[in-house]
């Protein structure tokens, strides 16, 4: 086989192993683009897995909040440090 030959068959081989990449890699970005559009699906159907606090739960935060702000007592939103001036 002649040096042009060779170098023929060569491109040829190449070739065809870029359309085998770029087959491969459009099939790849497909695969892709389904998934992110299955996560946004999902994200917007699935329902949370937690949908409220149980009430322990928020009489815990708002006994701690009004422990530290006093926000039953009708004062502003200072730490009871802050508006004893320590």
């Amino acid at each position: 086989m002649d040096e042009l030959a060779e170098a023929r068959a060569e491109l040829t081989l190449s070739e065809e192993q870029e359309r085998q990449l770029f087959e491969r890699l459009r099939n790849v970005r497909t695969a892709v683009q389904v998934q992110r559009n299955r996560i946004d699906h999902l994200k917007h159907v699935t329902k949370p897995s937690i949908g409220r606090l149980p009430i322990t739960v928020l009489h815990q935060t708002i006994h701690l909040a009004d422990s530290e702000y006093g926000l039953l007592d009708g004062a502003p939103l200072l730490a009871k440090s802050e508006a004893v001036g320590d």
